[in-house]
């Protein structure tokens, strides 16, 4: 797949997109064994270094819902908050 607002290494893959009045960060995904091991803080990091470096300043969104029931809701949106991004949706 080509799609420049992509990020992926050995341990998960993460998309973006930024429009002019919304940025999106979606289907952050870690492999199982890489998990609650700071991989997805890694990956949520270059991507949002990657959109901060278009010049783009305004909130950064995010859904919490956890994949294959990895993780709770309240322990994945208080992550994404520390990370700086705003929780567009959660279930």
């Amino acid at each position: 797949m080509n799609n420049k607002n992509f990020i992926q290494n050995k341990y998960g893959y993460c998309y973006y997109c930024i429009c002019d009045n919304c940025s999106m960060i979606y289907n952050l995904y870690i492999e199982k064994e890489y998990r609650r091991k700071g991989h997805a803080k890694n990956i949520i990091q270059l991507v949002i270094n990657e959109i901060r470096k278009t010049g783009y300043s305004k909130d950064i969104m995010i859904d919490a819902v956890p994949r294959e029931n990895s993780v709770d809701v309240k322990t994945l949106s208080d992550f994404y908050e520390r990370m700086g991004l705003k929780i567009r949706y959660t279930n």
